[in-house]
């Protein structure tokens, strides 16, 4: 988790200014909006809404573009903090909108956001506007890439009336309009391809076979129907229960603790009501306020799906709200292992050596989408001959997404089984239909 009181005290100052009241019905009814099933199956209403997510946000980038210009050496400058944090939090709608019309497809979310940052708006009409809007006219969904956080490949997608996603890269300011199909063609003609191009032609072949490349490896996209289950009902107790206290926080199946308080109340104290060691992991929103490029942070899903009410929704992409979540880990191997599960974790000077091995940002700037330093193995889990490595992904379906710690063992069973049937020993990787269910 964040420990910088720093960034705190500009969510603190953000959450309780009047900027932040003004700008509120508008975000609130943007919420509304973005996640209306009616507005999300019309193409026309959906690429509607982006683009007055784009326009805003070009008009916050403007301002902090200026004030960091005239005032380079304030980095606690409150127009700079505030249109920063308002810039998160359309990012962060946008999001919603590109989980949403995916289906919640985390591989090819995954495969979307592998470049080591998320896309900036530049100018005051954007090259990819009149292609979007070309491309809806036709009855197709279009995503906007540089609205968001999440999608860090191509410019946009295009999604077709049986739902097949094609990314795509505008060049000559809206002039061209490359996919995949093109950067084929133009390599069967002897020409080389850009990395970035590369990575849009891995992603279609992805789709096209199922198959990631993982460094050495192939990985396997999987769906499937098996069951979830979620915390979530008992998150959206403890958050409204800290709307009228301040704070709340409760045990979990005796090895989680969720905790919410608001940044704005008088809170006497926040002391854990346990004792907070190296056997426990911890995240909160407040990691996800500032930081974008981590494992966890581009995996999980964003606040906006979540099924709580707009209000709170707002209360977490804001800051107003900090939510936390700790999980004994030692009481999740006592779980895995009544199941049936050994459990065995990486040492700390392990994960230490393998966080340091590459500048994280070097390893996105190549062709290939994945390679294999970038995941942070945490612990492998095995039965009967069988293991599989768990890394921060994972972790994150627990901790930001409040998933139940099934979800681990039961694709662990799952791989296990299709490994047993296909005899092979490439990675596979799970989409769960079922979060379809979970999320709004």
């Amino acid at each position: 988790m964040v420990d910088n009181k720093n960034i705190l005290e500009g969510i603190i100052k953000f959450a309780g200014s009047s900027y932040y009241n003004e700008w509120k019905p508008y975000l609130l009814k943007l919420l509304r909006l973005s996640r209306s099933k009616r507005i999300n199956r019309s193409p026309i209403d959906s690429i509607s809404i982006q683009l007055a997510i784009a326009k805003t946000i070009m008009e916050a980038e403007q301002i902090i573009q200026a004030q960091q210009k005239e005032y380079k050496f304030q980095k606690d400058n409150p127009n700079i903090i505030f249109n920063m944090r308002l810039r998160h939090i359309l990012k962060e709608i946008a999001d919603g909108i590109a989980w949403r019309q995916l289906g919640f497809n985390r591989p090819l979310m995954r495969l979307l956001s592998q470049n080591k940052s998320p896309g900036y708006l530049k100018h005051e009409v954007s090259k990819e506007d009149d292609v979007a809007i070309n491309k809806v006219t036709y009855g197709n969904q279009v995503i906007i890439h540089d609205i968001t956080n999440i999608m860090r490949v191509g410019d946009l997608t295009v999604i077709d009336s049986k739902g097949y996603p094609n990314v795509l890269e505008i060049k000559s300011a809206g002039k061209k309009v490359w996919d995949a199909d093109a950067y084929r063609n133009l390599l069967r003609k002897g020409g080389d391809l850009s990395n970035q191009a590369s990575k849009v032609l891995e992603i279609d072949n992805a789709l096209k076979t199922g198959v990631i490349k993982f460094g050495s490896k192939n990985a396997y996209i999987h769906y499937t129907d098996m069951p979830l289950y979620s915390n979530l009902d008992t998150v959206q107790n403890i958050i409204t229960m800290c709307n009228e206290k301040g704070i709340c926080g409760t045990f979990v199946d005796r090895m989680m603790y969720i905790r919410a308080f608001k940044v704005t109340a008088e809170i006497d104290s926040l002391e854990l009501p346990f004792k907070l060691s190296k056997h426990w992991s911890d995240l909160s929103n407040l990691d996800t306020l500032y930081i974008s490029n981590g494992e966890i942070y581009r995996n999980r899903i964003s606040y906006v799906a979540y099924p709580f009410s707009e209000e709170i929704v707002l209360q977490l992409l804001s800051g107003e709200i900090i939510l936390e979540c700790y999980i004994d880990m030692i009481e999740l191997k006592k779980r895995f292992e009544k199941s049936g599960w050994r459990i065995k974790f990486e040492s700390n000077s392990k994960l230490r050596k393998k966080s340091n091995k590459t500048e994280r940002s070097k390893l996105y700037s190549g062709k290939s989408l994945y390679n294999i330093d970038i995941d942070t193995k945490l612990f492998t889990i095995s039965k009967d001959g069988f293991n599989m490595q768990i890394g921060a992904e994972h972790m994150g379906y627990i901790l930001f997404d409040f998933l139940k710690p099934e979800i681990i063992t039961d694709t662990a069973s799952l791989i296990r089984e299709l490994t047993e049937k296909t005899k092979s020993n490439n990675y596979i990787t799970t989409s769960y239909l079922r979060e379809r269910d979970i999320w709004i």
